[in-house]
């Protein structure tokens, strides 16, 4: 009976050894699961704020390109008002040279119409001039005619009154 005890103990014991033996295995694969466990979480605490910081640069990115957009709208609406003020300045002076031209054009008219009439006057005038000098070389012949009787007259009367 005695060896069947101690043959008993030993198997007991060895069973101990091999559940402390197991249970050691078991503590050492719990502590690389723990350990794994805490990594995986580690690392998807990393992720998670690499994530955040890609988030907060991209947002300030975002922020960034929204003002510029704003910037580039208002800029482009100024340009646009610009545009609008020069291109009614261009149609106003562009009207303003419109109404020159037909100032200049009917000035123009005015004196080619001037100097037509006043070539019409000048042909008119040397036409009257050149019958004045007729006229005026008849009534000196006419008077010369005059005197010339006249001076007979008196001649005729002198003599006349001499006989």
């Amino acid at each position: 009976g005695r060896l069947a005890l101690e043959r008993r103990i030993l198997e007991l014991t060895s069973t101990v050894e091999q559940g402390v033996e197991d249970r050691r295995r078991l503590m050492e694969a719990m502590e690389r699961e723990e350990r794994s466990v805490v990594d995986t979480l580690r690392h998807a605490e990393e992720t998670q704020s690499a994530m955040h910081r890609k988030l907060a640069a991209a947002t300030q990115q975002l922020h960034d390109i929204q003002e510029k957009k704003a910037w580039l709208a208002e800029a482009f609406r100024e340009e646009k008002l610009a545009g609008n003020h020069a291109t009614a300045q261009v149609s106003a002076l562009s009207a303003q040279v419109l109404e020159k031209e037909a100032q200049l054009l009917a000035r123009d008219t005015r004196i080619t119409a001037l100097e037509q009439e006043g070539a019409t006057l000048a042909k008119e005038a040397s036409k009257q001039s050149e019958r004045a000098a007729r006229a005026q070389q008849l009534l000196l012949e006419k008077f010369a005619d005059l005197e010339r009787r006249l001076k007979e007259s008196g001649t005729a009367l002198q003599n006349s009154r001499d006989a």
